[in-house]
C-alpha cells in the first residue's frame, strides 16, 4: 500500500528488500529525482540512484504529487528491450528492424553493437 501526502510518500509492505525505503517506507520529495510514468510499473528515481516500483493502480495519486511538487516527469526508452527483441519468439519486418536499429542509434547504440 502506498500513501501520498503533501511532501512525502509512505510504503508499506515494499516488495524489494534491497530498496532504501524497505526498512524506513518514506521517501521525502527532497530524495526523489524524477518520476517515470510510462514505465510499466511506474518508477520513481532518487537522488541516492535508487529505482523505487509503484504499482499501477497508484500512477494517477503518483502524477500528482509529481506535478504538485514540481518533480521532473521524464520518459526514457527501454533499449534493452530493443537490444534483445532478436531474442524474442516474435519476427518483426525489416521495417520493424529499421526502426529499432535508428532508435537505438539515436540512444547512442550503432548497429554493431546490437548485432
Amino acid at each position: 500500500m502506498i500513501k501520498f501526502y503533501k511532501n512525502h510518500i509512505e510504503f508499506s509492505e515494499y516488495p524489494f528488500s534491497a530498496a532504501s525505503i524497505s526498512n524506513q517506507g518514506t521517501l521525502h520529495i527532497e530524495d526523489i529525482r524524477e518520476v517515470l510514468l510510462d514505465q510499466l510499473p511506474p518508477e520513481i528515481r532518487t537522488h541516492a540512484g535508487d529505482v523505487i516500483f509503484v504499482e499501477s493502480i497508484y500512477k494517477k495519486n503518483l502524477e500528482v504529487f509529481a506535478q504538485s511538487n514540481n518533480i521532473p516527469m521524464v520518459r526514457r526508452i527501454d533499449t534493452w528491450a530493443l537490444i534483445l527483441e532478436d531474442f524474442l519468439d516474435t519476427e518483426f519486418s525489416e521495417e520493424d528492424n529499421e526502426r529499432t536499429f535508428k532508435t537505438l542509434e539515436a540512444c547512442g547504440i550503432s548497429r554493431g553493437e546490437k548485432r
